[in-house]
């Protein structure tokens, strides 16, 4: 997958931040399968899936995508690759925030999701 990464500076650099659970002590995971859809980045304690995407990819907004993972219990957060490189703390500091509602919300429970298309 670094082939796929290799003009994404951003998406490394995140994972840099969010692998061997240097957030708030969660796990992430890389490219993980959601039923037909695969999010960049996925902590499976809470079902959060994060996305970073170049500008033209996110100027076309996949609702239906969005909608078929939220139908699977997945929250998912996405971001812009540049915003990532220019803002990095910024949106590591906002995933730590929703990652610390969650805990103080519903507790931590390990859970996968097995969502059929």
């Amino acid at each position: 997958m670094e082939i796929e990464n290799a003009g994404m500076p951003g998406k490394r650099l995140l994972w840099l931040k969010l692998r061997d659970a240097r957030l708030s002590g969660l796990t992430f995971v890389r490219n993980y399968r959601i039923g037909e859809f695969v999010v960049d980045y996925y902590c499976p304690q809470i079902k959060l899936g994060i996305d970073v995407e170049s500008q033209s990819i996110a100027l076309t907004v996949d609702n239906a995508r969005r909608q078929a993972l939220e139908s699977c219990g997945v929250l998912m957060l996405h971001f812009l690759d540049q915003e990532v490189l220019e803002y990095t703390e910024e949106v590591v500091d906002h995933i730590r925030i929703l990652v610390n509602a969650f805990g103080k919300i519903d507790g931590i429970v390990e859970s996968s999701v097995r969502c059929s298309s």
